[in-house]
């Protein structure tokens, strides 16, 4: 189909049972959508057109294969992706969506291509799932509603994705300006070893672990108290916020290009030991 997918029946439209395959490969200046006027649910639906965006224009469904091919991107704008996807394949696509329900996407699925979370006013949620780029893009805000496992992981600049109690895993590259916050009280709430060049917030209620890794800027916000046991730096800005504290524990390590301490003395603990090197910062 070189143009444009179009169902406009009174109830939801199904193309293609069984192995069907719906290909939108149109490379004209004008683009391409799949609009229509109730849910369209595909068999196997592949994107292979590098030239223009695709749109979508109403809720669809893909039951089978999902194919976004090297270049291509589709725009779900806020409507919804459902169906159980069991494969996907483009890992240089992208799929961007602006939809605010609690499940955008399906969750629980592995995204060959890039997964772009981009409503420019209204917060989102990131649903569970292993990513090959997952990018936050929203200004509003986006919060994860489970565990998320990005190979490469994009916070844009002004914009927020909260982890809130769940794990972080992957983290292979990281960029971005974002901020990045976590309440998660395991010994690994993000990656360890690994480069953030945003800002990382650990705000949880209960004590945490700072995880060593190097950091364009740390916020401690978590009055239950923080405690690095490995060594960390901070090349911009370390935050230690009001009636909060952090622990540098013995043989452990800060390096911090700025320490902002608004907890005054009871914000920063330097633990001793006589079995092994002092805390340092």
């Amino acid at each position: 189909i070189v143009d444009e997918f179009a169902n406009n029946t009174s109830g939801s439209g199904i193309v293609v049972a069984g192995s069907g395959t719906v290909i939108l490969n149109g490379n004209s200046i004008y683009g391409q959508a799949i609009s229509g006027t109730s849910l369209t649910t595909f068999n196997n639906l592949t994107i292979d057109n590098p030239t223009n965006v695709v749109t979508v224009e109403s809720d669809i469904a893909v039951g089978g294969a999902l194919d976004i091919t090297s270049g291509s991107i589709v725009d779900m704008g806020t409507n919804a992706l459902t169906g159980a996807i069991p494969s996907n394949t483009g890992t240089s696509g992208t799929l961007k969506t602006q939809n605010t329900s609690a499940t955008p996407i399906p969750t629980g699925t592995t995204w060959a291509f890039g997964v772009d979370y981009n409503n420019a006013a209204t917060a989102q949620t990131v649903v569970p799932g292993t990513y090959a780029l997952l990018q936050i893009s929203n200004p509003a805000g986006t919060t994860a509603s489970g565990i998320i496992n990005s190979t490469a992981l994009t916070i844009d600049a002004g914009t927020t994705l909260d982890m809130t109690t769940f794990a972080l895993t992957g983290g292979t590259t990281n960029s971005g300006t974002g901020t990045l916050k976590t309440q998660n009280t395991s010994t690994l709430p993000i990656p360890g070893g690994k480069t953030w060049p945003g800002t990382v917030d650990y705000n949880g209620s209960e004590p945490q672990t700072v995880v060593a890794g190097t950091y364009g800027n740390m916020s401690i916000d978590n009055a239950a108290g923080l405690t690095l046991t490995d060594s960390a730096t901070v090349n911009g800005t370390l935050l230690i916020n009001s009636g909060t504290n952090l622990v540098i524990s013995s043989n452990a390590k800060m390096v911090a290009q700025l320490v902002t301490n608004n907890a005054d003395v009871s914000g920063l603990t330097i633990k001793s030991s006589s079995s092994a090197p002092n805390g340092t910062l």
